[in-house]
């Protein structure tokens, strides 16, 4: 029986791309990520409808696949893709830009810094927040916001990701892992989906959220939640469960830990100390 989270076709293939430093993608790939962009934003002469935005700190050996990933998306609307360059050391910016990107700069250090000046910046009205070292299949846009588009009584959806292993070892005990995870982002999801809520796949209206001040930039952690939690009151914060609509990010964060183990355990200690707050709504902050 298939996994839930294994990798489609279209994610594998992408996998060749990450590793890519600026100097390994020659100017047919670069030209073919030009138009690929070009195709997405569709008619130059109207505002496009959805902003994407990458937040990037040194991250010239995964951007390349991700954005690549990003360009070639299927969806019926106009398009504009952002990076927000957090200070990097590499060609991050460079690689961005010679796909045909807008490359902002953000000097204040802090993911929440950095996805704050995407949202000041952004033109569409809706605004998607992802990250650049995961990879996106051809469907998850559309299945990421269509949930707005159809529903104003909805004010954020996001969406299930699966893990890149950095080592190539797709073990039986990461599948159960990502399976032990799926259960407690199901538990969270009916009152606390805010928690649920990552940078690499979510979406609001634009407009919304810059009324409230948008990202709280003091935030070291928790900034993806947080606004999610925010704009709660003006609509519902909806998981987007489809398989289509995943998103391949990497586990360099879980590695972090030692083995899947020991990953397991700490998430495990951390899900029972907690278990109570999940069953209760979380008060919305005023600022």
């Amino acid at each position: 029986m298939k996994s839930r989270f294994e990798l489609p076709k279209e994610v594998e293939v992408l996998l060749e791309d990450r590793g890519k430093n600026f100097f390994q993608i020659d100017d047919i790939e670069f030209e073919k990520a030009q138009n690929d962009l070009m195709n997405i934003r569709g008619d130059q002469s109207l505002p496009p409808e959805i902003t994407v935005c990458i937040v990037a700190f040194n991250e010239e050996n995964n951007l390349y696949a991700t954005v690549k990933s990003i360009v070639k998306q299927e969806i019926n609307a106009r398009v504009e893709v952002i990076l927000v360059d957090n200070n990097s050391t590499d060609n991050t910016a460079l690689i961005a830009k010679s796909c045909g990107i807008k490359v902002l700069s953000e000097r204040n250090p802090g993911v929440a810094y950095a996805r704050q000046k995407g949202l000041e910046s952004a033109k569409g009205k809706l605004y998607v927040s992802v990250d650049a070292d995961t990879l996106y299949p051809s469907t998850w846009l559309q299945e990421l916001v269509s949930p707005i588009l159809l529903d104003v009584n909805v004010s954020v959806t996001y969406s299930l990701h699966s893990l890149i292993d950095e080592n190539q070892n797709y073990s039986k005990l990461l599948h159960v892992y990502q399976y032990a995870k799926l259960l407690l982002v199901y538990l969270r999801s009916f009152k606390r989906g805010q928690l649920n809520c990552g940078g690499a796949s979510m979406a609001f209206r634009t407009q919304d959220a810059l009324i409230l001040g948008g990202y709280k930039t003091s935030l070291k952690r928790g900034s993806d939640g947080y606004i999610a939690l925010r704009l709660s009151p003006l609509g519902s914060v909806c998981m987007v469960q489809t398989k289509s609509a995943f998103v391949y990010t990497s586990n360099r964060r879980m590695l972090q830990d030692g083995s899947v183990l020991n990953a397991f355990l700490i998430r495990l200690k951390y899900s029972l100390k907690h278990m109570l707050s999940f069953l209760s709504y979380q008060k919305v902050p005023t600022s």
